[in-house]
């Protein structure tokens, strides 16, 4: 498995780019498959990425998480963000709660993950000029809120609150 990115570009040379064949010599290993997916999308080759990620059975990619991860990354990096969703739920099933054109966790009733645990989550820093935290003692609906102390003297360039949300170009929400 370490050799396998050099056998991938000797197949990518030797096969002239030819996914389906390069397919064949790579065989049915999962890990493999999860691998090689990964590798085209180091070679921009995302849809043909996809689809081979899109043909392991959901156990094997699962289990092929790194491959996964990586991914992820290459998809976030490319603003690919419905692919995006889809591999990180693939890999990640506490992640099914993150669905496309929603907030998660909007009332803040669940704790928030550690930064980068889920790119989809609520991604908060506080700072001394802006403090954040959950509030259990005041809320409007449900039990908790989100608070932010301000402490700054001069105008705070504030941007320490957001949430990717994956939406639908032109449409009204």
């Amino acid at each position: 498995s370490a050799l396998r990115p050099q056998l991938f570009n000797v197949a990518w040379t030797l096969y002239g780019q030819n996914i389906d064949e390069i397919k064949k010599a790579v065989g049915d290993s999962p890990a493999a498959r999860a691998e090689f997916a990964a590798y085209l999308m180091g070679r921009q080759r995302v849809d043909d990425a996809l689809g081979l990620w899109a043909s392991l059975r959901p156990e094997e990619r699962r289990a092929e998480r790194a491959a996964g991860e990586g991914l992820l990354k290459s998809l976030l990096e490319q603003k690919r963000y419905r692919a995006a969703l889809t591999v990180l739920t693939d890999i990640n099933p506490e992640a099914n709660s993150t669905k496309a054109e929603q907030f998660i966790n909007g009332g803040f009733e669940d704790n928030i993950e550690a930064a980068g645990a889920n790119v989809f989550n609520w991604q908060i820093k506080s700072d001394p000029q802006a403090q954040i935290a959950i509030d259990g003692g005041t809320h409007r609906s449900g039990a908790r809120s989100l608070r932010i102390l301000f402490k700054a003297a001069t105008t705070l360039s504030f941007q320490n609150i957001a949430q990717l949300v994956v939406v639908e170009p032109a449409a009204e929400y």
